[in-house]
This record gives structure tokens, C-alpha cells and sequence, in this order.
């Protein structure tokens, strides 16, 4: 079960220059989505973790609310549930840069896709293993390299590469 946060009221206030509010929770996308396992709808929040899925590349006005959330209350664990290639990978640091801190990936791990990659990966084009490549070496030179969802994204690339392949989050 998912619920999704609109882009209207903080669209208007990024627009403004005002600091970016906090939407309202509704049924479209992009959104932040609270799953199961963090107690759905009726106990948002409830293990103090968000999941954000943002359906392609996030709007500025949906990175601008997961900062605000994460300067709100720094106690919240983020999450980002994405594709496992380049794509996905860029949007969880987009992200993760936004917040200024962790967000962990959620259900898209390395171990994740080297069971999954046999039965649902596709083949990693030139230019696919080229960003991951790239991805990675960003990666390990950042200051944060050693915190765990940095050392998770990049057991998630080495995996990719050494598969050869990409995985859709839609395929769990």
C-alpha cells in the first residue's frame, strides 16, 4: 500500500522562493511511499522510514520536500525504491544529495539482482555500463564512501557490471 504527496502546494512555494512546504498525501505520483513493511497508511510512518518510488526523475518540488522532511526530523530513515541501472542509481544520489544524508536502498540491492538478473534482467548496453562506471568512481571518491547506502550502491553497480545486465524495480 502506497499514498503519494502532490507537487502543487510545494511547486507554488519553490516558485515564490518560499521555503518548500510539505504536500498533501493523495493518490497520484511522484510520491513518497510509505509500503508495508513500514506499517501502510494507517501507521504512517510507524518504524520512522519513509520509501520514495518517484516514477522517473524526480520534480524539483519532490526533492525539495524529501530536504525538508530530512531537516525536519533527522531521526525519519529514508529510502529509495528504484531500478537497478544507471537511471535509478542517479536518481537515489540526486536524492541522497538533496537530503544531505543517507537514504537506503530499498529492495533493490546487489543481492537482490544477482538472484533476480537470470530470469529478469536485459543486457546493459555500452552506454548503460559506461554510466555505471562512471556512477561508481563518483562514488568511491565522494567523502561519504564509507557510509553503508554509499558501500550498498556500489555492491548494487559492481553487480551490474559483472552481470551485465539492468533490472527494473517493477520486476520484485
Amino acid at each position: 500500500m502506497a499514498v503519494a504527496a502532490t507537487t502543487e502546494t510545494g511547486a507554488r512555494a519553490s516558485r515564490s522562493g518560499r521555503r518548500p512546504s510539505i504536500p498533501a498525501w493523495v493518490g497520484t505520483v511522484p510520491f513518497f511511499a510509505y509500503v508495508e513493511e513500514s506499517g501502510g497508511p494507517e501507521g504512517l510512518g510507524a518504524r520512522g522510514e519513509i520509501a520514495v518510488y518517484t516514477a522517473g526523475f524526480p520534480a524539483p518540488v519532490l526533492a525539495d520536500s524529501l530536504a525538508a522532511i530530512a531537516r525536519r526530523d533527522p531521526a525519519k530513515r529514508l529510502q529509495h525504491w528504484g531500478d537497478a541501472d544507471a537511471g535509478g542509481l542517479r536518481i537515489w544520489w540526486l536524492l541522497r544529495a538533496r537530503a544531505g544524508r543517507p537514504v537506503a536502498l530499498l529492495r533493490t540491492t546487489a543481492d537482490w539482482v544477482a538472484r533476480a538478473a537470470r530470469q529478469r534482467g536485459t543486457l546493459l548496453e555500452p552506454t548503460d555500463r559506461a554510466a555505471l562506471q562512471r556512477l561508481r568512481e563518483q562514488l568511491t571518491s565522494a567523502p561519504c564512501a564509507a557510509d553503508d547506502d554509499i558501500r550498498e550502491a556500489i555492491a548494487l553497480i559492481d553487480v551490474l557490471l559483472v552481470l551485465g545486465v539492468k533490472v527494473e524495480q517493477e520486476r520484485y
